[in-house]
């Protein structure tokens, strides 16, 4: 199936190009919208490329894990640190392990998530399909009669899917580390029991399958801005240089959107705190 992703670009009377920087915002969220659209009803045609599917995923664990074990060790030190010296200054210390336990999986950990995602995998995905459109592998797919939306774009949502469970588990295991080693060994602020029993008694089975459910919406969407500014991608080198970094723009935003949606939803109403009456 294929679909047009073209860039827009009308004309002044000079022939110049005349910048609409509204209009082509909306064009260019209504040719996302409806790339999104095709590649979901294309998914289901991805089951015949599951060793596809399979690839993509080994190298997304092969090659994120560790980055993003790094990256929320990082804001697991930052969290730790605020929630320290923020609580010190109120005589609550003892309640630090409540403030990193609830910011973790429902803030913390999607938003970090996210910042690693779209920049390491997201940016790779426009530069690869990008490269590919350019030197014409993308129209080879589909004159040898494979539709480039499910062997290109559905087997990398798959893929993207099947890590999300691993990047979970991986987050919250970096994160819980960062905070004890900051609390208990670097700030020495509070035995290991007391900071990691309030760290664990704040967060419940919900908070991780909310998280679950977060960054596999962050995982998709992701990759599907991706591979929509890799498909529109032309001009050689540079025009997939500004892909990338259109790309980049567009996912960072979408990624504080897809996090507060999710946070409103499940926490506005009633943000199930270990407090209070």
């Amino acid at each position: 199936m294929a679909v047009t992703t073209e860039p827009l670009a009308p004309t002044a009377d000079d022939g110049a190009p005349r910048h609409r920087p509204i209009r082509d915002a909306l064009n260019v969220t209504g040719e996302i919208a409806a790339f999104m659209g095709a590649s979901l009803w294309a998914l289901p045609k991805s089951s015949r490329f599951a060793s596809e599917a399979l690839r993509q995923a080994a190298i997304l664990i092969r090659t994120s894990t560790m980055t993003l074990l790094v990256m929320t060790g990082f804001i697991g030190f930052a969290v730790a640190t605020f929630a320290f010296f923020f609580l010190s200054t109120a005589g609550g210390v003892d309640y630090m392990g409540f403030l990193t336990g609830t910011v973790g999986p429902r803030a913390a950990i999607p938003v970090m998530f996210g910042y690693v995602f779209s920049a390491k995998v997201g940016c790779g995905i426009v530069a690869e399909i990008g490269a590919a459109k350019i030197n014409e592998e993308v129209d080879a797919l589909e004159a040898e009669g494979v539709d480039p939306l499910a062997y290109v774009v559905g087997t990398r949502i798959v893929g993207a899917l099947l890590f999300v469970p691993i990047a979970v588990a991986a987050a919250l295991i970096s994160y819980s580390a960062a905070v004890y080693i900051d609390g208990v060994v670097v700030l020495q602020g509070l035995p290991a029991g007391t900071l990691m029993n309030a760290h664990w008694a704040a967060q419940n089975i919900q908070d991780q399958l909310v998280a679950v459910l977060d960054l596999g919406t962050q995982a998709m969407a992701i990759v599907m801005v991706s591979c929509f500014f890799g498909y529109r991608a032309s001009g050689g080198p540079a025009g997939v240089g500004r892909a990338v970094a259109s790309s980049l723009v567009v996912n960072l935003v979408m990624i504080h959107v897809i996090v507060t949606f999710w946070v409103s939803l499940f926490y506005s109403q009633d943000p199930r705190l270990p407090i209070g009456g």
